[in-house]
């Protein structure tokens, strides 16, 4: 390789890392965000593996969104209420993959899994691939000084804080 041919290589890769880094997820995304009502991480609550989940305290509502700059999401949540004498729980676990474009973020799950208890009532116990492709609009904000995600639906708002 000549002493010219460096700089137009070196040019080459810095070229094609910016192309891949704007292919992906912007690094303002990029990590593990927990809504706040649950300050700590449920990603470890689920075992893809041997598909349970490992249940949750009572009084419990908390949903964990770990978001990777190859374009990777995980989201897992958990809801433990007592209603009067009955106890219902919900628990999920998604999979898939996330496109950003300006301020629209689509989530594509590939993978998904729905376990629901009650002691009250029968409840349809679990429940695969349920989960349906969805765009939100994204904005960042400061709360308390902790970077805010806030994913607007069509329905609704949810809000995370970035662990």
């Amino acid at each position: 390789m000549t002493r010219m041919a460096l700089p137009l290589l070196t040019s080459a890769l810095a070229f094609t890392l910016t192309l891949s880094s704007a292919a992906g997820v912007p690094a303002p995304l990029v990590g593990t965000w927990n809504m706040p009502l649950h300050p700590q991480s449920l990603l470890a609550s689920y075992n893809p593996a041997t598909k349970t989940f490992k249940r949750v305290a009572s009084g419990v509502m908390g949903d964990t969104l770990r978001i990777e700059a190859s374009g990777r999401y995980t989201q897992v949540s958990a809801v433990n209420i007592k209603a009067g004498s009955c106890t219902i729980e919900t628990y999920t676990f998604e999979t898939g993959n996330v496109q950003v474009k300006g301020t629209q973020v689509s989530f594509k799950p590939s993978s998904s899994h729905k376990r629901q208890l009650g002691s009250c009532e029968k409840r349809p116990g679990n429940v695969f691939n349920y989960a349906t492709p969805e765009t939100r609009t994204w904005k960042l904000g400061k709360v308390q000084g902790k970077t805010m995600l806030s994913l607007d639906g069509e329905h609704d708002e949810v809000s995370y804080l970035k662990l």
